[in-house]
């Protein structure tokens, strides 16, 4: 093989060297570029000076609701009402903070499942509203000035010993207020032991009324009941064995009375009227949420 020959050879292989490490090159890089689109975005949090005022005052509006849904919690009182309450307060604050992350969404599966959320809460929010509706104006059915014939039924909740709850001693005021003003009406006082009462409900609120200077023979226990159904159901056989009026006063919560009276009338009541007591600021959202529970088992199972 002549000298030029040679050189022909060693230069061929030289650019065959050259082209391979191109294409390696070219090869590596693409892996790169396409293992870099397949790795998920970050979550892009924005600082609270990046959100817009409306952001703020939703984050901030829905934060503190969430810790006053929390607040029966250190006065001991929990449940289904206090933790639906403070979940959906939480759940908006956190929405309105990472709505950018939202807007953000490019997959057609996250913006399906922010749809759905969407439409979910607008009808819970719906409902909520009509439901709502429903148990102020039954709270404010309240009995007419010409009517002097009635009954005072107090509904009972839990007590401490032999002394009522707060939430029972306000009813039972209520129920003071209502007797002072009619001196002729009786009362009955509806409610059973628990598990965790000395005594029933009924001798409690007795024992109440009777030491603020209400007749004793103004008022008549009925502590068998366990529960709202069993309260009205048992009260329409009190009122019945004693002749007392049908026409009767419901005493309890705001959020409570229109429960309350959909039991009087599966009882057999006709004129029902209600003389509401106002639950304590930080516990109205929490026994709010829970009187909902309450009502959509009532329409939906009947129980």
């Amino acid at each position: 093989m002549s000298e030029n020959q040679q050189k022909e050879v060693v230069q061929n292989e030289k650019t065959a060297a050259e082209k391979t490490d191109v294409e390696l090159q070219s090869t590596k890089g693409g892996g790169a570029s396409q293992n870099k689109k397949n790795q998920p975005k970050k979550l892009n949090f924005q600082r609270w000076s990046e959100l817009s005022r409306t952001r703020k005052i939703i984050t901030a509006v829905f934060g503190l609701l969430f810790l006053w849904c929390l607040a029966p919690i250190f006065f001991g009182i929990s449940g289904i009402g206090v933790m639906s309450s403070s979940f959906i307060m939480l759940f908006i604050s956190a929405a309105a903070y990472c709505w950018n992350i939202v807007e953000s969404a490019r997959s057609l599966k996250m913006r399906a499942i922010c749809i759905f959320i969407a439409l979910l809460g607008s009808a819970g929010l719906i409902a909520f509203g009509i439901v709502s509706g429903l148990m102020i104006k039954a709270s404010i059915t309240t009995v007419p000035d010409d009517c002097r014939s009635y009954t005072v039924v107090v509904l009972g909740c839990k007590t401490i010993d032999d002394q009522p709850s707060w939430m029972l001693q306000d009813r039972l005021d209520k129920a003071y207020r209502e007797l002072l003003k009619n001196p002729d009406v009786m009362c009955v006082v509806t409610g059973g032991q628990g598990d965790d009462e000395l005594y029933s409900e009924a001798y409690v609120m007795k024992k109440y009324l009777t030491e603020r200077g209400i007749s004793a023979d103004r008022i008549i226990m009925e502590d068998s009941s366990g529960n709202t159904e069993e309260n009205m159901l048992y009260t329409k056989a009190v009122i019945e064995l004693n002749g007392l009026s049908q026409n009767v006063v419901i005493v309890t919560d705001r959020f409570h009375e229109l429960r309350a009276r959909i039991w009087a009338e599966k009882a057999g009541f006709d004129n029902i009227y209600s003389a509401c007591c106002d639950t304590r600021i930080y516990l109205v959202t929490g026994y709010w949420f829970r009187e909902m529970f309450g009502l959509a088992r009532l329409y939906v199972f009947g129980c």
